[in-house]
């Protein structure tokens, strides 16, 4: 009977041990440990340890090739890259499985990205031409079944040595997501139009930070200021994450990015019909920057039509239970507008009812509602990121209609002067916008493990 094939883990200490030894222990409880290999942990004492690892080398069926970001640049002593010692033992191991025709899978931790051919020296360039798996901390557990998956048919019991027979070809080749279209160009808008909704928020200053409410000693800033600062951070943050990482940056921040546009324009829509002249140009300000960052966020969205087939294939199942809680939420949202929120001074407030203010909480239901559609296209993590951006914008809004009640009554000690149903009941729907968002935010698919054959590393999203 064959020997059965072990798993070889390769890292290097100084880059990625805890990751290297978090996937050790977990590939044990699956196979076993006498089928995993990790340098001094399973070398026994006394012998050679090049030697040793050679032999381990030559009795695995799969070699793991732990990457971290700083993998590619480690240097010894005497200040030389390790990889370019012909004697670095991570040299030595990935490429004497290269040389014996070992199946290499580079596993890529802590957001590192593969190497280039011209970062590795030449017996590693083939390393390139391996297709990788990236493990996410947020998605360890899944990431790590996905490769144990992968593993089990090549480490079967009596299964021939790799190099006495081709590598098997798979049944499917998984999917990844596809990349952005033209992320420079996106974050390039969404950082003018952050400028621009900045530029509004200092003209806005006196609305939302100075303004104290009647019946209340407070600054409004305690209340109304959360709300447009998370906004306009949500866009800059989104924008910076695009522009570090590029076509990698992935669909989630763009659905941030989108979102967050979203909610400056219709913020800024609400207070059109202010009547201070500093406001009113403030607020048409946050409608251009919102749309500026919208703007950016489409244009890498073409060609949409391939996009979506690209990521249903990723993400099939309909969002049944997702649909019908965002469908709720978005309810919610509209009642919460239309009830009272407070009573003062026996006048019965309701958002919808003064001026122009219900066209943010209404806008962000019929957001909603285009989320519920992106999602049943396939576009899942860009409905995720949406529906967080306008859940965390949506929650500050009415947490500043169901505290300024609070707040004048506990100041005056009037009953009437209270909180009503209509804040809360729109801060309940916001507020499930945000945790069904996160929830499919979790829940989108990590990068796949490709097929087998040689190409280019896969992309995150």
């Amino acid at each position: 009977m064959a020997t059965q094939p072990g798993i070889f883990i390769s890292y290097r200490r100084e880059d990625a041990s805890g990751h290297a030894g978090r996937l050790y222990d977990r590939l044990c409880e699956r196979f076993g440990k006498n089928r995993l290999f990790m340098d001094v942990d399973t070398l026994e004492l006394g012998l050679d340890f090049v030697e040793g690892i050679e032999h381990a080398i030559g009795s695995a069926g799969v070699l793991l090739a732990v990457i971290g970001r700083s993998w590619i640049r480690v240097e010894d002593e005497h200040g030389k890259r390790r990889l370019d010692d012909p004697n670095d033992f991570v040299r030595l191991e990935i490429a004497g499985a290269l040389e014996r025709n070992i199946r290499v899978i580079p596993v890529l931790v802590q957001g590192a990205n593969m190497p280039t051919k011209e970062e590795l020296p030449d017996p590693l360039k083939n390393l390139t031409r391996r297709t990788a798996l990236e493990l996410r901390d947020t998605s360890w557990e899944y990431g790590v079944d996905k490769l144990g998956g992968v593993l089990e048919p090549l480490l079967a019991e009596g299964e021939p040595e790799p190099e006495s027979k081709p590598e098997p070809e798979p049944e499917t080749a998984p999917v990844s997501a596809p990349e952005l279209g033209r992320p420079g160009a996106t974050a390039l808008l969404a950082l003018v139009g952050s400028a621009v909704l900045a530029i509004g928020l200092g003209l806005l200053r006196r609305h939302f930070f100075d303004h104290r409410f009647p019946g209340t000693i407070v600054p409004s800033g305690v209340l109304q200021a959360p709300a447009p600062l998370a906004v306009l951070a949500g866009c800059l943050l989104s924008a910076l994450a695009i522009w570090s990482k590029g076509a990698r940056a992935g669909w989630l921040a763009l659905g941030l990015l989108l979102g967050f546009g979203f909610e400056a324009a219709v913020k800024g829509l609400s207070l059109i019909r202010e009547p201070q002249p500093h406001v009113g140009a403030g607020a048409w300000l946050w409608v251009v920057g919102g749309l500026i960052v919208i703007a950016g966020g489409l244009v890498s969205l073409p060609p949409i039509r391939e996009r979506m087939s690209a990521l249903r294939e990723l993400e099939p199942e309909l969002p049944v239970a997702a649909t019908l809680l965002l469908a709720l939420a978005a309810v919610l949202m509209v009642v919460g507008a239309a009830l009272p929120f407070s009573v003062l001074e026996g006048t019965q407030r309701s958002v919808a009812g003064h001026s122009w203010w219900g066209v943010d909480p209404i806008g962000s239901a019929v957001a909603v509602a285009v989320a519920i559609a992106l999602l049943y296209a396939g576009l899942r993590p860009l409905a995720a990121g949406l529906l967080v951006a306008l859940g965390v914008a949506g929650t500050l809004l009415w947490a500043r209609y169901v505290g300024v009640p609070f707040l004048q009554w506990v100041d005056n000690g009037d009953p009437v002067a209270a909180p009503r149903a209509g804040g809360i009941v729109g801060g309940a729907g916001a507020f499930l916008v945000l945790v069904t968002g996160w929830a499919l935010a979790r829940k989108s698919r990590p990068v796949e493990l490709p097929s087998p054959e040689p190409s280019y590393p896969v992309p995150t999203h």
